[in-house]
């Protein structure tokens, strides 16, 4: 059987997509975070100790190349027999400069470094552990059946990005570094499956928006803007595994929202 890893794990999304898919895939599923500790025992808190055994917690920091190193190392290391077939990239940092003079270089610096260049540096190091052997997949089928989730025949990269990182949707205006720093992430996306493409790899690059979800990131901006349908971690987190199992090849290079629909840059 193999493996999928989410980075970002410390919370939030991240934190839920970690427990929903030990829940309904059979996979080993691992958690990257910059504590490992206390990531743990906020995860494991709500499980049940069956599923413990396919759970492993690493450090990584993805504003620290050298623990991105460390980490897939560790992975490739420990997990060598049960390789990568999905690499959820899911953390993220939101920092409101509605206006020009709200600016600040050294914050809008943090957002990309934390919301699209740590993404890079992790499909960096990572992608080379990613499973691409068809033949592979088709055995976790024989093995599983139908009784949980499977992932689609190939592998996946799958970064969480928003809608607010649309450029031609995006018509509220403000929010200067999040939204730039998700539209890279964005070009990142389409980049690597263009990548994938030229290597002929069994692989496909996705952009996931998971919906307005009441998260520590969002909470300051929910707390004035009264919104329906705000998700919760754990349903956001299966409706994005709804996608993810259901992605075709095609996919690659799009973002696809929610409840599966691709939307525009």
């Amino acid at each position: 059987m193999s493996t999928v890893l989410v980075q970002g794990a410390s919370r939030g999304i991240g934190q839920a997509l970690v427990r929903t898919l030990l829940l309904r895939t059979p996979y080993d599923v691992i958690a990257t975070c910059r504590d490992p500790e206390t990531s743990q025992s906020q995860i494991t808190s709500t499980l049940d100790s069956s599923l413990l055994r396919r759970l492993f917690v690493y450090k990584l920091d993805v504003t620290k190349e050298n623990t991105i190193i460390s980490c897939s190392e560790q992975v490739k290391k420990n997990h060598g027999e049960k390789p990568l077939r999905l690499l959820i990239n899911s953390a993220g940092i939101l920092h409101m400069d509605e206006s020009l003079d709200q600016i600040n270089v050294d914050l809008m610096a943090e957002n990309f470094q934390t919301n699209a260049t740590g993404s890079l540096l992790v499909c960096k190091h990572f992608v080379k552990l990613l499973d691409m052997d068809l033949e592979a997949h088709r055995e976790e089928q024989n093995e599983v059946g139908d009784a949980m989730d499977l992932l689609p025949k190939f592998a996946i990269v799958a970064n969480l990005s928003v809608k607010t990182s649309s450029i031609t949707d995006g018509l509220l205006g403000g929010w200067y570094s999040y939204r730039t720093s998700k539209a890279a992430l964005n070009q990142l996306t389409r980049t690597l499956s263009i990548e994938f493409t030229h290597r002929k790899q069994n692989a496909i690059s996705v952009a996931l928006y998971p919906g307005i979800v009441d998260t520590d990131l969002s909470r300051q901006y929910l707390k004035n803007k009264p919104i329906d349908n705000v998700f919760t971690p754990d349903q956001s987190a299966g409706y994005l595994v709804n996608v993810i199992k259901n992605l075709k090849l095609d996919d690659s290079g799009f973002l696809l929202t929610w409840d599966g629909e691709k939307t525009t840059f």
